[in-house]
């Protein structure tokens, strides 16, 4: 086991990549299948096209997984090492037979973030990263419906997307929560070992399900892997006569999309106990009868939180206090906390509810309580609210509820730039990052001064955030830190940067920006990525008292050799 940084980041090598050894057994465990592979390297280069690359044995990694204690205060890089990883498995013993097939490398490496999530973080964060996955795959969604598995494509990058990766893990997660953990896992190691060192196909990986449980999955690796689409079902219930009846209507285009078979668990609570109903959806518009002695406190369809797609079922505001006091499902509590965010200033009842939520055991769900008192703009219980949040802002464990907190105390008190002025110092990036903004949102005194201690620091948070105060308040002199942070950075955060430079120069005078528009020129001109250029061009293309400035951008023009970027610059105008 080895890994390969930078020297400057050799101290906190182990702690990145520290879980590595755990994953591995954790892993060949529940897969039955040892590690395949006589070493196991893990290594960081720099401008890398993607994000990482599992070449058998030795991992590459790009540079933003080198960080420093303080940054994984707040947050680590395990699932991409536990992604990359899980590909040793599958992608490198088992390899997809073609591009086509590419979800059984990619979904797989992706549910194993949602795998490791689970085993070393608790359900909660799993469920978190479940929705995360599945809110990017509905956003792909609007503008392009593929199955999984797909013969046609015009080029093998376009395999590379949402669904081959987002969807793909969650598809393999509701085929878990069908057969169950044992018979899944052992479909996996069967996979594995009569594929090992070969190729297979999207129906190897069937047939290992059929084996293992003895019961025909055609009809889910049908409608799931080799179907456009997702189920879009709208849901309503109403109680009568001592029934519950329950209406599905599948609204997806059936043109594109198949008539779904869904079988999921429907969760009834009376005098707050749950009784779970086993439902198969199989028709356009189906009707469901459930015997209850009285009107129920909740309806719950889908109890497992498992289904991928879109359920438009509205219940009460009183219906989502329950779900979020009852429900023993993360995704229920933080969806329940959600739709009751928007009703903080209308209702009391939501109010307390979302007051309760600021001691809940998840982490997330005290965040989101937090983000939701942002929007309170009452007078009622406001000292309560505010004592509470101070409280969350010192003392939360969790570094990314203290920074959310900060946020709502600035929205509910301008009179805690004190406290400010304390957590500006934590230890967390987030925290102090959040707190720069707060004291000076809330007018805390000698602003500059407190934003310029931190000008050495080389986090990005804290790069961007000053970067920001610079254009923003026009304060003189920076030019040369600019100049030194844009040096040292890359990618998307240097794009970042220079649009806040070119936001900074605009309102400076001649001589200021001149001197910065021979810094944008020397980067549009010499950086060796096109996409910098063609910023650091638009960027100059802002400024308005630099004699020459024509002449200057045609020159860029003319030395262009990209085809991109000369395209680019043929659609906008000089």
């Amino acid at each position: 086991m080895s890994y390969y940084v930078e020297p400057e980041y050799e101290q906190y090598a182990k702690a990145i990549f520290g879980n590595t050894p755990e994953m591995i057994e954790f892993f060949s465990k529940i897969l039955d299948y040892p590690f395949p592979w006589d070493k196991y390297a893990q290594v960081v280069v720099r401008d890398y096209v993607s994000g990482a690359m599992e070449n058998t044995t030795a991992t590459i990694f790009y540079e933003h997984l080198q960080v420093n204690n303080r940054y994984l205060i707040d947050d680590n890089h395990d699932g991409i090492i536990a992604h990359e990883l899980f590909h040793h498995w599958f992608g490198d013993l088992v390899t997809t037979e073609s591009w086509a097939n590419l979800p059984l490398n990619e979904a797989f490496a992706t549910y194993a973030e949602y795998l490791w999530n689970e085993y070393k973080y608790g359900n909660g964060d799993a469920d978190a990263w479940w929705s995360e996955e599945l809110s990017q795959y509905l956003s792909e969604a609007e503008t392009k419906r593929e199955p999984l598995i797909r013969y046609y494509y015009l080029d093998k990058e376009d395999m590379f997307d949402s669904h081959s990766y987002a969807k793909g893990g969650l598809t393999l997660h509701m085929l878990r929560k069908l057969v169950g953990d044992e018979a899944f896992f052992t479909a996996l190691s069967l996979y594995l070992k009569k594929h090992q060192y070969q190729t297979a196909e999207i129906h190897h990986l069937r047939m290992a399900f059929e084996e293992v449980t003895g019961e025909d999955w055609n009809w889910f690796f049908n409608q799931w892997f080799l179907s456009a689409g997702h189920p879009e079902l709208t849901v309503t219930d109403t109680f009568a006569n001592g029934e519950v009846i329950l209406k599905v209507v599948q609204n997806q285009n059936l043109t594109y999309s198949p008539l779904y078979r869904l079988p999921l668990y429907v969760d009834i609570w009376t005098n707050g106990k749950k009784a779970r109903h086993y439902i198969v959806i199989t028709q356009k518009e189906q009707e469901f009868r459930f015997k209850t002695n009285q009107q129920p406190d909740l309806v719950f369809f889908d109890g497992e939180t498992q289904l991928v797609g879109e359920v438009n079922h509205e219940r009460s505001i009183e219906e989502y206090i329950f779900q979020y006091k009852y429900s023993d499902k993360y995704l229920a509590r933080i969806e329940a906390l959600v739709r009751l965010s928007d009703q903080i200033n209308e209702n009391e009842q939501v109010r307390e509810t979302i007051f309760l939520a600021l001691n809940d055991e998840y982490w997330q769900i005290r965040q989101e309580a937090a983000r939701a008192f942002e929007k309170y703009s009452g007078e009622k219980d406001t000292p309560k609210y505010i004592n509470k949040l101070k409280e969350i802002v010192l003392k939360d464990k969790k570094s990314l509820v203290r920074a959310v907190a900060i946020n709502a105390l600035a929205a509910l008190d301008n009179q805690s730039s004190e406290i400010y002025l304390q957590t500006v110092n934590d230890s967390s990036y987030a925290v102090a990052v959040n707190s720069m903004y707060a004291y000076a949102n809330t007018g805390g005194a000698n602003v500059q001064d407190v934003i310029e201690k931190f000008e050495k620091e080389e986090n990005f948070l804290i790069v961007r955030t000053i970067a920001e105060f610079y254009s923003a308040f026009n304060t003189e002199n920076k030019i040369e830190w600019y100049l030194e942070k844009m040096n040292k950075r890359a990618g998307g955060e240097l794009l970042y940067l220079l649009d806040y430079f070119a936001n900074y120069l605009t309102n400076q005078e001649a001589d200021v920006q001149t001197k910065g528009a021979n810094l944008l020129a020397n980067k549009a001109k010499n950086d060796p990525n096109p996409t910098t250029r063609v910023s650091a061009y638009l960027a100059l293309k802002r400024l308005d008292k630099v004699k020459g400035l024509k002449e200057i951008l045609q020159e860029i023009r003319s030395a262009e050799k990209d085809k991109e970027a000369l395209n680019y610059y043929d659609m906008i105008k000089e």
